[in-house]
């Protein structure tokens, strides 16, 4: 990453599922106004990546 790059994170309560990661996606998006690399590990919410994307 480079030096003036920026790492964006949310904190919630409970378990995550595709609505908190849509949000988290939507405000990701509306204060960027450049390229965003998103790094997703394997966690079981980020296989649902085709409804995400069809809803986001």
């Amino acid at each position: 990453m480079p030096h003036r790059g920026k790492v964006r994170f949310r904190i919630y309560e409970g378990t995550l599922h595709a609505g908190l990661l849509i949000d988290f996606m939507k405000r990701l998006v509306k204060r960027c106004d450049q390229k965003i690399f998103l790094i997703l590990d394997n966690l079981r919410v980020h296989h649902a990546y085709k409804n995400l994307f069809k809803a986001f």
